[in-house]
């Protein structure tokens, strides 16, 4: 083995990433990842140990700020800020094992939302759900469209790389006619990383607008922003 570490990835504001680089001797791994175009960075040296198959380290993220004028994303940019890295070594499960929650438990699971605004819908309650991951990883809701899970949420787990994907719609008033509503569907990706009984990610949500703003926003201009999704072991 040469040491050549390769990586990929998304970070929080859903932008995809790759790089490599030499592991040093001590298990340090100089992660440097400069986004597409020039976007921002994450930068900082990662501690492989190898005794334990885990990496971990405090890399500095940063957005640039865009100079596209219809840039959505984060357009002023952000950072330089410290984010938390945690890894750990992946083996698919056995037969009938779940990366999350209890085998055969109903209600094994709970999933939640954060962030990006998502607190303003009027289903936000509704988005905090307990559900039982199945055999298959697959999430299940009492009531996949009705009155249990009105947001339409839906959750799969990927065993072969502990992979989190899964989708929710809202539904408001449009700001400009509230008798009629604006639909807005959002997905969310994570990971489960072994030894944790909690698989985070993130999704990124359109605002709805505003006709005060100048000039006006609407739902097809308006800033995207990132939230926080994680789906747990239901104690």
């Amino acid at each position: 083995a040469n040491g050549l570490t390769r990586w990929s990835g998304r970070s929080g504001d859903g932008v995809p990433f790759s790089g490599a680089n030499c592991l040093f001797d001590g298990g340090e791994l100089p992660f440097y990842t400069l986004f597409r175009g020039g976007a921002g960075s994450l930068r900082e040296f990662l501690a492989f140990d190898s005794g334990a198959g885990t990496v971990a380290g405090m890399p500095w993220w940063i957005r640039v700020a865009s100079t596209n004028p219809r840039a959505r994303l984060y357009r002023d940019g952000f950072g330089p800020f410290a984010i938390d890295l945690r890894g750990a070594k992946f083996a698919p499960p056995l037969a009938g094992e779940l990366l999350l929650g209890a085998p055969g438990q109903a209600d094994n699971a709970t999933l939640a939302f954060s962030g990006g605004d998502v607190e303003s819908a009027d289903l936000f309650d509704d988005l905090a759900q307990t559900l039982a991951i199945d055999a298959r990883h697959r999430g299940r809701f009492a009531d996949g469209a009705g009155p249990v899970n009105p947001a339409r949420v839906t959750v799969a787990i990927d065993p072969r790389n502990g992979m989190v994907t899964g989708r929710f719609v809202l539904v408001d008033p449009n700001p400009f006619n509230p008798a009629k509503t604006l639909r807005r569907t959002a997905v969310f990706r994570g990971i489960v990383v072994p030894g944790n009984p909690v698989a985070a990610g993130h999704f990124q949500l359109p605002g709805l607008g505003d006709p005060l703003a100048d000039p006006v926003e609407t739902i097809r201009n308006s800033p995207v922003l990132s939230g926080l999704v994680e789906l747990a072991e239901n104690p």
